[in-house]
């Protein structure tokens, strides 16, 4: 089961935990996304108001909230479709993340980071290659969440016509793709060939076989894994000829022809999003699986805990819509705590948190959906 967390959610999980000092997390509903901003806008303004009463004033806090008012004001980044943002703020860090869905709603300045609102927008982070592959203009794009980023840098060949000087392949021969010394176009030389193709069908061989080579060639193929976007049928030809040294490869073959880089991030985020809840799905299958062994599955909050403390836990879903403050005891174990006592934390936070960085799995659910019905299960790994 490949439920490895992305690079790039990673860093964005140890950031956080590095993160010393107040924290602000601030979660909303977004009905509408960016059709709706200003009533977002405004409603986190109020809430911003609201803590801002409460807190006790100092020079750090106040820095926290100039920069809470930064994110509002800037209208254009409040544009696009999302049901959600998450927002983490501290000394030298700030976070904005639109949500395909909506969080449970959160305002809090504590010592660290509310993670589980975000969850499975973090998990869904990563860096990916697009080929939009088609007969005429094909392109590559690198996806980093957010924004797609033509690689003009990569020589793909202009087009399935673009392998003979006079725009045709004689019949009677068969290409092939030779390149001159200091010439960056491929020509085509005979070979013999049979008469019964036309110049598409002659070329198309050769053109899919460039492109896979450029591809190939890019160090980002080693590391990441694509989208490709196109007809069904060029689709097909084109990984009939390219093994992907990066891993996963998918495929969507309902797009407008030729989208643009906005229509490609768009594509790439959904592309994203839905690898990560089947990802989720299999979390918590391997959950429902183990539920009946011995030593093997938890629901015992504290237990879960020192687990993830401890790397040992697989896979775990805690819930989305509760909290369990702890603190440790002088026996190093956890101890049931005020919100408010000194060094108490939220535990199923921290399980989440603990979880993902020592390469296991998380999900974050309503309680009611958790196996169990409590607010943690986890499988160990011993």
């Amino acid at each position: 089961m490949n439920t490895q967390l992305r690079r790039k959610g990673k860093d964005y999980l140890e950031q956080a935990k590095q993160q010393i000092g107040p924290c602000l997390t601030v979660s909303l509903e977004c009905d509408g996304g960016g059709k709706n901003s200003q009533v977002h806008r405004d409603r986190l303004r109020r809430a911003m108001n609201r803590m801002a009463k409460r807190s006790d004033g100092s020079a750090e806090i106040r820095r926290l909230f100039a920069e809470l008012k930064t994110l509002i004001d800037t209208r254009e980044m409040w544009s696009g479709e999302y049901s959600g943002v998450c927002i983490h703020i501290s000394d030298g860090v700030t976070r904005f993340l639109k949500l395909p869905y909506p969080p449970v709603e959160k305002a809090d300045l504590d010592d660290s980071f509310c993670l589980r609102p975000a969850a499975d927008a973090i998990a869904a982070l990563g860096d990916w290659l697009a080929l939009n592959i088609s007969l005429k203009s094909p392109r590559l794009y690198k996806f980093d969440g957010e924004r797609a980023r033509l690689l003009g840098e990569v020589d793909l060949p202009q087009s399935v016509y673009a392998f003979s000087e006079d725009g045709a392949v004689d019949s009677g021969q068969r290409a092939h793709v030779r390149r001159a010394r200091g010439v960056d176009t491929p020509h085509l030389v005979g070979h013999g060939m049979k008469a019964n193709k036309n110049q598409r069908e002659l070329n198309e061989p050769v053109f899919m076989r460039e492109v896979s080579h450029a591809i190939g060639e890019l160090p980002e193929s080693k590391e990441l894994p694509m989208v490709v976007i196109g007809d069904t049928r060029v689709v097909s030809s084109f990984l009939d000829t390219y093994h992907h040294r990066g891993g996963e490869v998918f495929t969507v073959r309902n797009a407008e022809s030729h989208p643009d880089a906005e229509a490609v991030a768009s594509i790439c985020r959904k592309v994203a999003w839905d690898n990560q809840q089947k990802r989720k799905s299999e979390v918590l299958r391997q959950i429902e699986e183990m539920r009946q062994r011995d030593g093997v599955f938890s629901n015992n909050v504290r237990e879960v805990f020192e687990a993830a403390k401890q790397g040992r836990v697989s896979a775990a879903v805690v819930s989305c819509d509760e909290e369990i403050w702890c603190r440790m005891g002088k026996d190093e174990k956890p101890r049931s705590a005020q919100a408010d006592e000194e060094n108490a934390f939220e535990a199923l936070d921290r399980i989440y948190l603990e979880t993902m960085l020592k390469d296991g799995s998380a999900v974050v659910l309503p309680e009611d959906k958790i196996p169990g019905g409590k607010s943690v299960a986890a499988v160990f790994r011993w």
